[in-house]
């Protein structure tokens, strides 16, 4: 009987050799965000003020569209455009579709973290630089994970 359960352990341990019989387990690593405040000369969220609607308006990245770019239960965000910071390291451009006859373009240069083990690690975007419409912007820190860049249009 000893050398059958010695067997059965042996049998056990060989069968999880492979990191495919790992399964991750705990907090997901959060993607950051960039939120984009849009305002005019005096500082008035275009968003809030209606000159945009934020039924229209949508973020497109890669071929995949959000249709609701907001966090529209928290009146802290409600106004902001969110921008979730995926990608490649390097250059990736954003469309940002204010209307039917408007999209802007947001472009974020983009730097890669291992985060994790080998098994269950993912890779976590920072943005390092940011153009709208072809023009510089501040990333300014908005909370821990999140930047905000303020656009005067």
């Amino acid at each position: 009987m000893r050398y059958f359960i010695l067997l059965f352990c042996f049998l056990l341990v060989q069968s999880c050799k492979t990191n495919d019989d790992i399964i991750c387990y705990g907090d997901p690593i959060p993607s950051r965000i960039v939120f984009i405040n849009l305002v005019d000369n005096d500082g008035n969220n275009l968003i809030e003020n209606g000159t945009y609607n934020s039924d229209d308006i949508e973020v497109t990245f890669n071929g995949y569209t959000n249709p609701d770019p907001f966090f529209k239960n928290n009146p802290e965000f409600e106004n902001l455009i969110l921008v979730t910071v995926v990608g490649n390291e390097g250059d990736n451009t954003y469309e940002i579709q204010l209307s039917n006859s408007t999209t802007d373009i947001l472009s974020l240069n983009l730097s890669g973290e291992f985060i994790g083990s080998e098994a269950c690690g993912s890779i976590f975007f920072k943005p390092n630089t940011a153009h709208y419409n072809g023009i510089a912007q501040t990333l300014e820190d908005f909370d821990t994970w999140n930047y905000l860049v303020t656009i005067t249009k």
